[in-house]
């Protein structure tokens, strides 16, 4: 039989709780029952009169019965909500019964409690509940200590921490509807999923699979802004050196140094070194890429290569070769024949899945909901995907429906991933510069098993990402971290679109390909993207401390910044933040996981750049021209004869 729409199971009850009342009746109390139930939106507290009382009617502890706590079966009464103008599935904080001369019932969701206040007199115990809207509910009344059921019923749902200014107040710490709403806002402001209601997108990023356990959503705040300890990542159990939130502003990190003459005591002093000037190359030009590959057409030296793309980036007339390899496409190592022979099987393999959809008759569609989902959205997306661009301008554009096509084929090759709204504007710049399908197929294949936590339902790799970037900043630059989470911007949701699609929206066509690929080569580590954002935030940290700027200013400022960023200067900046933390003695562990830092000693020297490293910056790495001093690398350096001789080799193969 099928479930009442309405059906609520009652979790916890508890009789002879009584509220206090101010009115024209001069009430001082009423009693009544008190209970937790479980219903399609979550957890519903409510409160519900039985009787009311004059002051020397209150109860006493001998009239509670001795069962008052207990659980309930699911068929029990519960109270319900009453409203001035009904609204069906309405989520509304709270709902009192419009009736006179009469005390009213109240409830509301649990993940909409903010806070409450706890004080104890004598015989009896009050509760006050503060909503995230504002609302303060009447004071529960407890006697014989029984509100600590009551308060150990909400830790099950809710994490609560206590206020320094009141020992007595109790503040939630889960992401609850307002942080919801900061989610929503944050999206809405970003035009992320213009299709979508942002707020099943911010359901689904606070649907957790720890959900059930104790410490519920509050494990999401804790991982995005560091507010307290997790169960979700061992990382999360800070050290004293993570304490970041206690140093001074003139402080820029946390050093420990200990004094003898006063035994048991520490000072917290970290002074982070000078940040090093960095300088960037100029693009992988088409002389010295020859040069890194032997005769057979293997690459002869890939960290050399991957050097010099991160130092620079590539020739635009490269990179339909170039990205194959970044993108695993192709093996470094791999021959000339290795790779005709692969990319013969790889265009085999794409065509065989693009026939799986295309041979999918109406009828057939009309019984698979999952593929009519899929194709809809990739459809919506596709035809707004970078449409202003002369690649994909103007009706009937054959890029566009090679576009489609990829993205649908994509779909036959991950079933479990499918597509996500976003991932078009990641194929998008790659079908541009291959302008091949199939090897665009594969290219973009290489790219999502790079970011395909990005796009899980979950969302457990955005969150984890998230709460990494708040670490780096708190070391990093501790006086904009601090100013964020004073400003409500803690959570840093307004760089989700920077992470969710790697800077696609923020940067020119061109800026955007560079960087991808500086990306690509996982120098000098693998979450340099994450330094990007902090290299960004510390452009613009004296605009919006300067300027007060709130979440609402943050968000339009940070929208406002798209095709606007200097991306050598992000660039450099991001790399000099990279070599300052890498410098640091005492960095916290977390960010030295994040960054993949190792603490085992080195040869380098505090800000020196060309010191001699586990990751080297040394242009000797760089492949040299004729007549240019030797190399220490295996580079080869070649004539003028052998490279026209290897030009002409290389061409004939690739003919």
């Amino acid at each position: 039989m099928a479930e009442p729409e309405h059906h609520e199971e009652v979790w916890y009850t508890q009789d002879n709780v009584s509220v206090q009342i101010n009115g024209p009746h001069k009430v001082d109390t009423a009693i009544g029952n008190l209970e937790m139930a479980k219903n399609r939106f979550g957890i519903k507290v409510s409160w519900t009169p039985t009787k009311l009382c004059f002051k020397q009617d209150v109860f006493s502890a001998d009239d509670e019965a001795s069962n008052a706590w207990e659980e309930l079966s699911p068929d029990a009464p519960v109270a319900y909500r009453v409203l001035k103008e009904p609204k069906r599935d309405s989520m509304d904080a709270v709902h009192i019964k419009q009736e006179h001369n009469v005390v009213q019932p109240f409830s509301f969701e649990i993940d909409e409690l903010a806070s409450y206040k706890c004080k104890s007199t004598d015989d009896k115990h009050e509760v006050t509940l503060f909503l995230v809207d504002g609302t303060r509910l009447p004071t529960l009344i407890f006697i014989q200590e029984r509100h600590r059921h009551f308060i150990r019923e909400l830790e099950t749902f809710l994490r609560f921490k206590i206020s320094r200014k009141d020992s007595n107040l109790h503040v939630v710490v889960n992401p609850g509807k307002d942080e919801k709403e900061l989610l929503e806002k944050s999206f809405e402001k970003l035009n992320l999923f213009p299709d979508t209601h942002s707020k099943g997108i911010v359901s689904r990023f606070f649907n957790d699979p720890y959900t059930a356990t104790m410490d519920g959503f509050a494990k999401v705040t804790n991982l995005v802004t560091g507010s307290g300890p997790s169960t979700m990542s061992p990382r999360r159990y800070h050290s004293i050196d993570e304490m970041m939130e206690l140093q001074p502003d003139s402080f820029t990190g946390l050093e420990i140094a200990n004094h003898d003459e006063e035994p048991g005591f520490e000072v917290i002093v970290r002074v982070l070194p000078a940040r090093p000037t960095v300088e960037r190359c100029c693009p992988l030009s088409y002389e010295e890429w020859v040069m890194y590959y032997d005769s057979e057409g293997r690459i002869s030296n890939e960290v050399a290569l991957r050097e010099r793309i991160f130092r620079g980036g590539v020739h635009p007339d490269l990179r339909k070769e170039v990205w194959t390899f970044l993108l695993d496409y192709y093996p470094f190592d791999s021959t000339y024949k290795e790779r005709e022979a692969r990319k013969k099987q790889l265009k085999d393999d794409y065509f065989r899945m693009k026939l799986q959809w295309k041979t999918i008759s109406e009828d057939q569609e009309s019984r698979f909901s999952g593929f009519r989902e899929r194709k809809s959205i990739v459809e919506k997306d596709v035809s707004r995907t970078d449409r202003t661009h002369e690649f994909y301008e103007g009706a009937n554009n054959k890029n566009v429906e090679m576009l489609y096509d990829i993205l649908m084929t994509y779909c036959m090759y991950n079933f479990d991933l499918g597509y996500v709204q976003g991932m078009s504007d990641l194929l998008s710049p790659i079908l541009m510069v291959m302008e091949n399908e199939a090897d665009s197929f594969w290219c973009f294949v290489g790219f999502l098993k790079r970011v395909a936590s990005n796009f899980d339902m979950d969302q457990m790799g955005m969150k984890t990402q998230l709460g990494q970037l708040h670490d780096v900043l708190a070391v990093a630059l501790p006086k904009l971290s601090t100013y964020l989470d004073e400003h409500d911007s803690g959570n840093l949701y307004f760089c989700f679109r920077w992470l969710i699609i790697l800077f696609k929206r923020e940067f020119k066509f061109g800026d955007i390909m560079k960087l991808w690929e500086v990306l690509w080569t996982d120098l000098p580590c693998k979450n340099f993207h994450l330094l990007i954002c902090a290299a960004i935030l510390d452009t613009e940290t004296t605009t919006m401390m300067e300027n007060n700027y709130g979440l609402n200013e943050i968000l339009k400022h940070v929208n406002d910044m798209s095709y606007k960023i200097n991306l050598e200067e992000s660039l450099a900046k991001a790399e000099g933040i990279y070599l300052q933390l890498k410098d640091c003695l005492r960095l916290p562990e977390s960010v030295q996981e994040t960054l993949g830092i190792d603490r085992e000693p080195t040869a380098t020297s505090c800000g020196d750049v060309t010191t001699e490293t586990d990751f080297s910056y040394s242009s000797t790495m760089v492949a040299q021209p004729k007549d240019s001093p030797q190399s220490s690398s295996s580079v080869e350096v070649l004539s003028e004869a052998d490279i026209e001789a290897r030009y002409q080799q290389h061409f004939e193969i690739l003919s």
